[in-house]
Order: structure tokens, then C-alpha cells, then sequence
């Protein structure tokens, strides 16, 4: 039975539930991912899994959902570390369902829909089991989960395999960032990323030019403004707290404590047993100032003097939590991409910038992996984190940063420059990727204008971390 202070801190984060009393909530930037949520709870799905880096904006998306489903569902929402934080553990799914029936609804729950949200779900003991028991048991019951996909969850996902349906919250984008700061958001910049997301859809090339020319004709008029915006916000990053805060201390201060200390001091270790947290910071700081190139496991590995497996095991949990993403090199067969090198990006330009300034000689040296890391987020935001992405690096060591698989055998070359104009001998290269994968369009996105009536279409960065 949960304890008093366990009932007094839901009735806390519930007040939905008290109908006498006015419920005011705070004016949040609606995401993607509410009304992920809202639309899969009652269309037949009963178990949403939603990850992501700490302090992304998991939990506000729980806080965003909750009052809408509570005006057709009967809904718990709380934080499992919280819960635990006031004792007990083992058996609170059932504690909580008894807690709904008697002192909440007081009427059996059996012939209602029931939504419980549960934050930061791996604090609590063998979830996955209590989570199956009664999924499985009750039909009317479903669930919403969050967690930073720390190990632990990562060892419970398997025992749901078949019920659940997992998707990843990215930092803000730049249009949600704007939003979120309060300047102008012009809806030409979101229907820029719509446009985007439909040719990753259809594949429809003379869509995208028209959808983009229109795009940037309506945004030509706050230009600047947006490219002054755009700047700051590749400094700043994507994490909402830190978004509207100033000064390169406190950016440390917020991305070491808040973020990074956790994970490598608390969720790495918890997880997978590992103790050495110094070759964890370490490894974490190499693949910050990687970022955007590739990364020698063995090479890091002999530098440090310790086994290549420990740096590549290492490595693999600091993408668990998502402090790092890999992406391979393009090869024939999934075993050449296998055997290749990896590029390594930060989960954040924030978070890059805010580490790497003080070693850095110039900013001009941050601009670059900054703008990389920006849009391998748009990538994964736009076409799916499921979408097939790699680089592509041939024997004279030319290079195209992205290559993205839109479908079997269909690929999108993608280059980023950040220079005032692309180089001619960057579209050069562009083209003998498309003639080599016999892709219809591939894009260089720079800081210059919109110009897509070539082959090589020319994007501003911004349009598609829009």
C-alpha cells in the first residue's frame, strides 16, 4: 500500500483529478511527440516508450499529455524515481492501480480505459515485469514510459518485445527553440521542415524544389534576423533549460551537472557495472572533440594504454544514454560497414560548444562540427531515427558527410560547408556520388541562399534544422 507521502505526491502532480479545483498549466512549446502520444493511446496501442538524453524534455511531454487524456481516460502521471525516492518499490504498478480505484475514482477501474505515465521508468525495481503482468492482464490498462534508455531499460526492453512502441526525443529544433524563446517564428520556417519530411515520405524531387522555393520566398524578408538566430542557436543547442540562459560558465556548469555527471557517475554504472568512471569522462571528452570525424577505437585504445574492447564497449554506452551518436562509413555489405570507421557526433551543439570552446583556438574551429552535429539531429528528426544514415569517404579521402538511405537502393548524398558559398569542387563530388548511386538530387546546405535548379540543390543550413 502506498504510504502517505506517496498518496500526497501524486495528489500533488494530479490535480486534474480534484474537479473543484481550477488547473492552471504552464504555456509549454508543444512537441512532436504530445501528440504522439495523444493519437497512439485509444488507436490500439497500450505501450509507448519514449527515450531520449537527460533533460531533453522527456518528462514535460508526460506533463503536456496528461490533462489531455485525462478528459477521456482515467490517468496517473508520476515521476518513478520520485515514488521510490518516498520508499517501497516492488509491486507499485499494483499499488498504484489500487490507489486509482479507491481513493480517486472510487468505482472499479475494469470497464474504464486507464492511462498510467510513468517518468524515468528504470528507477523502479523489475519494471518490465510489473509492466507485462499487467499488460497482459488487463486490456483496458495502458502505458507511457520515459526513461533516459539507461542500461537497466535497455535489459527490461526484451520482455516486451512484440508490445511496445519506442520513440526517441531529440533536442529542440530551431523553430521549436524560437518558440520556446519567444522571438518570431515565421510558419514558413516549419513548413520548410514539413517539406522535408514529405520528400523523406514520397521522394518527390520537384515537390521539394517547389516547397522549398515557396518556403524561402516567404522567409526573405527576416532574413537576417533568422541567420543571427540560427547562429546563436547552433551555440546554444537544443536542451530546454539551458536554451534562454547566457554566459560559457554557466553553460558548463548546467551541461557538466545536470547531464554529463549524471550519466557518467550514476546511469552507466548502475547499468553495466562499470568502475571506471575516469576512463568514462575521458573517453566522453575524446569523442566531444572528435566530433564530426572519424574515431579510431584502436588507436584511442593504445593511446590510453587499455584494451580496444573496454574503449569500444565504453564508447557503446555513452550512446545508450545518447551523449554520442555514431555513424558508419558507406560500404557495399553491412559487414564492410561493420569492419569501417565510425564518424562520432555529439548528441548536441550545446553541448559540443560548450566543452570544446576552451580548446579550441577560434571560434571559426567550432562553427563547422557544430553545423554537422545540427543537421545529423535534423536527419534523424525528420526521416526517422530508424533511417539508415552513413558517410560516405573514398580512396582520395573526398568526403561527403552524410548519405542518407531513403528506401532500398535510394540514397541522398547530403554535404555540409560552412562557408559563405559552397566550392565548386564540392559539387563536383556531389555529382559523381549521385551518378555513382544513381540518386535523383543530392543537397549542400551552407550559409548562402536557396538555389535548387540544378541537380545539387542548394539549401540554407537553417531550412532544414528548421
Amino acid at each position: 500500500m502506498l504510504n502517505p507521502y506517496q498518496t500526497g505526491y501524486l495528489r500533488d502532480v494530479n490535480p486534474w483529478w480534484n474537479r473543484t479545483r481550477e488547473v492552471s498549466y504552464p504555456q509549454w512549446v508543444d512537441r512532436d511527440e504530445t501528440a504522439w502520444v495523444l493519437s497512439s493511446i485509444g488507436s490500439g496501442v497500450r505501450l509507448l516508450y519514449l527515450t531520449g538524453a537527460r533533460r531533453v524534455g522527456k518528462s514535460t511531454v508526460l506533463r503536456q499529455a496528461t490533462p489531455r487524456l485525462a478528459e477521456r481516460c482515467v490517468t496517473l502521471y508520476a515521476s518513478a524515481e520520485d515514488l521510490i525516492a518516498y520508499g517501497g518499490g516492488v509491486g507499485l504498478v499494483d499499488e498504484l492501480l489500487a490507489f486509482l480505484e479507491t481513493e480517486v475514482v472510487v468505482a472499479p477501474l475494469a470497464s474504464r480505459p486507464v492511462v498510467l505515465l510513468l517518468d524515468e521508468i528504470h528507477h523502479l525495481p523489475r519494471w518490465q515485469q510489473q509492466v507485462k503482468r499487467f499488460y497482459d492482464a488487463r486490456p483496458n490498462l495502458s502505458f507511457v514510459l520515459t526513461s533516459s534508455q539507461s542500461p537497466r531499460v535497455q535489459k527490461g526492453k526484451e520482455s516486451l518485445a512484440g508490445r511496445v512502441l519506442q520513440r526517441e526525443l531529440l533536442p529542440f529544433s530551431f523553430g521549436e527553440s524560437l518558440r520556446l524563446l519567444g522571438v518570431p517564428c515565421p510558419p514558413a520556417l516549419g513548413e520548410s521542415a514539413q517539406c522535408w519530411r514529405r520528400f523523406f515520405a514520397k521522394r518527390d524531387v520537384a515537390e521539394l524544389r517547389d516547397g522549398l522555393t515557396d518556403c524561402f520566398r516567404q522567409l526573405s524578408p527576416s532574413w537576417n534576423e533568422l541567420a543571427t538566430q540560427f547562429a546563436l542557436h547552433l551555440r546554444r543547442g537544443g536542451f530546454p533549460e539551458w536554451a534562454g540562459q547566457t554566459g560559457a560558465g554557466v553553460a558548463r556548469e548546467y551541461f557538466r551537472d545536470a547531464i554529463v555527471s549524471k550519466v557518467i557517475n550514476e546511469d552507466i554504472p548502475a547499468g553495466f557495472g562499470v568502475t571506471d568512471r575516469a576512463l568514462l569522462q575521458r573517453l566522453f571528452h575524446i569523442a566531444l572533440s572528435r566530433s564530426g570525424n572519424e574515431i579510431n577505437m584502436s588507436g584511442v585504445a593504445s593511446q590510453l594504454g587499455v584494451g580496444r574492447v573496454t574503449v569500444n564497449n565504453y564508447f557503446h554506452y555513452l550512446a545508450e544514454t545518447h551523449l554520442i551518436h555514431f555513424v558508419p562509413r558507406h560500404a557495399a555489405s553491412m559487414v564492410g560497414r561493420s569492419r569501417s570507421f565510425f564518424k562520432v557526433f555529439a548528441a548536441d551543439s550545446g553541448l559540443f560548444w560548450t566543452f570544446e570552446q576552451l580548446a579550441r583556438h577560434s571560434e571559426s574551429e567550432l562553427i563547422g562540427p557544430a553545423a554537422e552535429i545540427a543537421v545529423h539531429t535534423a536527419l534523424r528528426r525528420l526521416a526517422g531515427a530508424e533511417a539508415s544514415c552513413c558517410y560516405y569517404r573514398d580512396r582520395q579521402k573526398r568526403e561527403v558527410d552524410f548519405l542518407l538511405e531513403l528506401g532500398p537502393g535510394q540514397h541522398l548524398p547530403i554535404d555540409v560547408k560552412t562557408a559563405p558559398r559552397v566550392p565548386t569542387d564540392a559539387d563536383r563530388l556531389l555529382q559523381r556520388m549521385m551518378a555513382e548511386l544513381k540518386a535523383p538530387v543530392a543537397v549542400a546546405l551552407s550559409n548562402e541562399g536557396l538555389s535548387v535548379s540544378t541537380s545539387v540543390l542548394h539549401v540554407p543550413l537553417l531550412m532544414l534544422c528548421a
